[in-house]
């Protein structure tokens, strides 16, 4: 059966956010290694599991507590604006200051609306890590897992994270080799061909108010 975009929007951002990763500090004269890399994933995803537990919030559909959720264990920990910058490519560049804010805030609300939807398909899913994977120069690595699900598929996930300063940083992830930023670039290529930056941040705003 044919995945369309939206499908994959759902299967991706699920996966991502809601076992989002947060912010691990590390001192700078420190190299990062993959077991503080994996260490990310496996806290993170106990703590989600744990919160999602306490508040029942999904069983309940109680609209407010899946955005405490959110908002407490999901937005703190995304750099939404190079996200943005990732996605737009030059036409980031091009863009004026207001259309970059209004792309960033607009793509934020996309994709907590977006976990929010998929939360409730989250509860009980299990996760086996494989071995992480660093880049040569230590700055970006690649924590591997495997996802099984309800319906007894198990999917292939990797976690791509860079280390800025002082932590390190989610900025990709694929599921069974299909890339989250692939799959929006081109989307997003798609509207901007067609297009302005303007009509695309028109047309995420329409999806964000449906």
């Amino acid at each position: 059966m044919k995945t369309t975009y939206w499908q994959m929007t759902v299967v991706l951002t699920a996966t991502l956010f809601g076992l989002t990763m947060p912010a691990y500090a590390v001192r700078a004269s420190d190299a990062p290694t993959v077991e503080q890399a994996q260490a990310i994933v496996e806290t993170t995803t106990a703590a989600v599991v744990a919160v999602l537990g306490n508040t029942g919030a999904p069983r309940q559909a109680n609209e407010q507590a899946v955005v405490d959720i959110v908002e407490a264990h999901v937005s703190p920990y995304i750099d939404y604006e190079r996200l943005s910058r990732l996605l737009l490519g030059s036409h980031w560049k091009s863009a004026n200051p207001n259309q970059r804010s209004q792309f960033t805030k607009q793509l934020k609300l996309l994709i907590t609306r977006s976990y929010s939807a998929a939360l409730p398909r989250l509860v009980g899913v299990e996760v086996t890590y494989q071995e992480p994977r660093l880049s040569k120069n230590g700055k970006r690595v690649a924590v591997r897992t495997q996802v099984s699900t309800y319906a007894g598929s198990r999917l292939a996930v990797s976690y791509h994270m860079y280390r800025s300063e002082t932590t390190w940083r989610l900025y990709d992830l694929s599921v069974e080799g299909v890339s989250m930023m692939t799959t929006y670039r081109r989307s997003f290529a798609q509207q901007l061909k067609a297009g302005t930056i303007d009509t695309l941040i028109e047309h995420m705003a329409g999806l964000n108010a449906t």
